[in-house]
């Protein structure tokens, strides 16, 4: 699957499924800063929030039509910039696609966004470091206080 190509689209509605499994897989939950565990109503109106939002634009990729993972871009505009954060399908972790999907995604965000990116990364979630890192993430500041790593692009 690592030489298959990946298509990224914008989510739809019939992917709120899938966004909600992958995100309260243990490893996901594990991986988040937040910690509370939104009811599937819950989550259906943060989806359907997302969807209508121009600060917030979530990416899906797919290979042969299967989805992979989402990528989500939250816009600060006082700021200027975007944060950003992946989560993979949990079957698709740990087959290199990982990198690929991100860097599609943020040179798909930046044909449309000048915003400087960042991400919050906890120090454990190695898998994030190395692929934010090979994309050209850089570390920004370094929290004992809430255990993340902020990079910057």
């Amino acid at each position: 699957m690592q030489d298959k190509e990946i298509k990224i689209r914008l989510a739809v509605h019939k992917d709120i499924n899938n966004i909600f499994e992958w995100r309260f897989e243990e490893h996901s939950k594990d991986m988040s800063f937040n910690e509370k565990i939104p009811t599937r109503e819950e989550h259906s109106i943060w989806f359907n929030r997302s969807l209508r939002s121009k600060n917030r634009i979530l990416y899906v990729g797919t290979i042969n039509k299967k989805s992979i993972g989402v990528c989500r871009f939250d816009l600060d505009s006082k700021e200027f910039e975007s944060e950003v954060s992946i989560n993979m399908d949990p079957e698709m972790r740990g087959k290199g696609l990982g990198q690929k999907f991100l860097s599609q995604c943020v040179m798909k965000y930046l044909e449309t966004h000048s915003h400087d990116l960042f991400a919050k990364i906890k120090p454990k979630n190695l898998a994030s470091l190395k692929i934010f890192k090979s994309i050209g993430f850089g570390e920004y500041s370094n929290s004992n206080d809430d255990c993340s790593e902020k990079t910057y692009k």
